[in-house]
């Protein structure tokens, strides 16, 4: 089964909480940050998805005309 990769949306925020929650022993920033991903300008928010399960994720953000960042990789 092949995963598409999609703009994240609000309802994904279970999803990858649910997924991430073991990523480190304390657990994983990304649910208390998620929200504020999608708000935020210059970024973008990715999720990939197999079967109708997000099953990864992603932001870039444009930090200036030549810098970007990555991060939330999972």
């Amino acid at each position: 089964m092949d995963a598409v990769l999609r703009p994240a949306r609000p309802e994904d925020k279970s999803a990858v909480a649910a997924f991430t929650q073991g990523t480190f022993a304390w657990g994983d920033y990304l649910e208390r940050v998620f929200e504020g991903w999608l708000a935020a300008p210059n970024s973008l928010t990715l999720v990939a998805e197999a079967a109708g399960t997000v099953t990864g994720v992603a932001r870039g953000s444009l930090l200036s005309p030549v810098e970007a960042w990555s991060q939330g990789l999972r």
